[in-house]
């Protein structure tokens, strides 16, 4: 038997019912309906429904709350584009775009991140690098983790020059 759309909280036990040939009913013993939520389909809200050139994103848990979160890079191969496309997951598949941070306000062409407690604080910082180089504005950032969903550009560092992520 195969069930389509089942959600976490029906997973249990269940049995059948049945009328056997004198139409006296027959109870089955039970079977446990297992749901394994790894690998949910997910074909509503912002994550994806929100569309535009993209290199590619950076999973974490940035709040810390069990759920991994995601940072979807934009590609922006002629300088700045639009900004990096920010999803904090709320549970159960359901996504919330964050514009007011400084990763969600960020417009430089993202490539290569990877997140990483650089300070020690128990909260996940992000290091995204790019390809996209100019002078004027280096191609790696590394952001802060304010540790209450806010996250600040650190503005120097080693990071700051000529990073490559190729």
């Amino acid at each position: 038997m195969v069930l389509q759309s089942v959600t976490l909280d029906q997973a249990g036990e269940y049995y059948v019912v049945v009328n056997d040939a004198g139409n006296q009913p027959v109870q089955s013993t039970p079977a446990t309906l297992a749901v394994d939520p790894t690998f949910v389909k997910n074909t509503e809200g912002p994550l994806v429904t929100d569309v535009g050139p993209t290199e590619d994103s950076t999973w974490w848990d940035y709040d810390n709350d069990g759920d991994l979160d995601v940072v979807v890079h934009v590609l922006a191969p002629f300088g700045p584009g639009a900004p990096q496309s920010f999803y904090r997951n709320d549970g159960n598949g359901v996504f919330t775009k964050v514009t007011t941070n400084a990763i969600a306000q960020s417009s430089k062409r993202g490539e290569g991140g990877v997140a990483g407690d650089v300070d020690n604080d128990g909260d996940a910082d992000l290091f995204v690098g790019s390809n996209a180089w100019q002078a004027s504005d280096p191609r790696c950032d590394l952001f802060h983790n304010g540790g209450n969903g806010s996250f600040t550009a650190v503005a120097e560092g080693p990071w700051r020059g000529r990073c490559s992520t190729r």
